[in-house]
């Protein structure tokens, strides 16, 4: 439990003596958004001692709060010493993950805090896992290489307003216990931005995100499953411009391109879009109906170098930018 007078989202594990390494991690982030406050508890936590450690009457290890900003400002408050008894390891039942007598049915909260089972399974949060008999874990999704499931899709759309909106439907009648709307940031970060509850007999679900930022707004879902095991949506991503006056902004990426250019304009509507190379040549031109989210032009039969890619709009509006392809 949090008695600081602050909120924590990162726990400190210091061994004793502090020069040991018995103990993995050392640093554990609390997947939490916000951090659990002061007075609040964190969701369970664990870690690995060596078997090499013991067998020992008193195993001790300091607990520390942490609360870490942007990687560069780090308040440690208050240390807890913690002490175990490590038993001989040929004393211990075998290891088994999961562990079928463990396995529970306790009512789960709509929470989307991944965490990785020591059965390298992903679940959607804690209790999920010790639902499934997992009594060891790591925050965060077992691999990073995160698979779209074809049965789960997602469409962003720019409103009249400047707000996304967001539809995705499921294609299953049943199996499922929640969805979680994620925003995501570079370097992998995500944010939960709304959770929905499963019905069985709805297809269709919709969020408005009326705090989409300007610039390329990335979103994905989550549908949990029965099992705690989600199960993931395509990224959709939607392009937000905050206009002054009658500008249009254009975006191309990535920088440099390869085989694809992703093309995002700030005006709707609909518009032909064509490459134009240094030499003044026009390759053929593409139809397009714009809303906002980024189209995607296929660049694999270009030699590399550089480019224009020139939108022209049905009410005669044309703007241009140029970009670089390699091999």
């Amino acid at each position: 439990q949090n008695f600081s007078p602050f909120p924590v989202n990162t726990i400190g594990i210091v061994e004793i003596p502090s020069g040991n390494t018995d103990i993995s991690p050392d640093v554990i982030s609390i997947p939490t958004i916000p951090a659990f406050p002061p007075g609040g508890t964190s969701i369970p936590i664990s870690i690995v001692i060596d078997g090499g450690a013991g067998p020992i009457s008193d195993f001790c290890f300091d607990i520390v709060l942490r609360q870490v900003i942007l990687d560069s400002i780090d308040i440690t408050c208050c240390y807890a010493t913690h002490c175990i008894e490590l038993p001989p390891c040929d004393s211990l039942s075998d290891f088994r993950c999961p562990d079928p007598a463990l396995v529970n049915n306790i009512p789960c909260t709509l929470e989307f805090f991944p965490v990785c089972g020591c059965d390298d399974v992903t679940y959607s949060n804690v209790c999920q896992a010790s639902n499934a008999g997992v009594t060891i874990w790591t925050p965060g999704v077992c691999d990073m290489l995160i698979l779209q499931d074809p049965r789960l899709n997602l469409q962003a759309a720019l409103t009249e307003g400047g707000a996304v909106q967001l539809d995705w439907t499921l294609f299953a009648e049943q199996g499922f216990d929640f969805f979680a709307l994620e925003k995501l940031y570079d370097g992998g970060v995500s944010k939960v931005i709304a959770t929905r509850r499963f019905d069985g007999g709805q297809v269709k679900y919709d969020y408005l995100d009326t705090e989409a930022t300007a610039g390329v707004n990335s979103y994905r879902v989550a549908a949990s499953n029965s099992r705690g095991v989600p199960i993931y949506s395509n990224v959709a991503e939607i392009f937000v411009q905050e206009i002054t006056g009658d500008d249009i902004a254009l975006r191309t990426y990535p920088v440099p391109a390869s085989q694809q250019l992703f093309v995002a304009s700030s005006k709707s509507g609909i518009c032909d879009i064509s490459i134009v190379s240094p030499e003044g040549i026009v390759f053929p031109a593409k139809q397009f109906n714009l809303n906002g989210a980024p189209v995607t032009l296929d660049l694999s039969a270009l030699p590399a170098g550089a480019y224009s890619v020139r939108l022209r709009y049905t009410d005669g509006v044309v703007v241009q930018q140029r970009f670089v392809k390699v091999e």
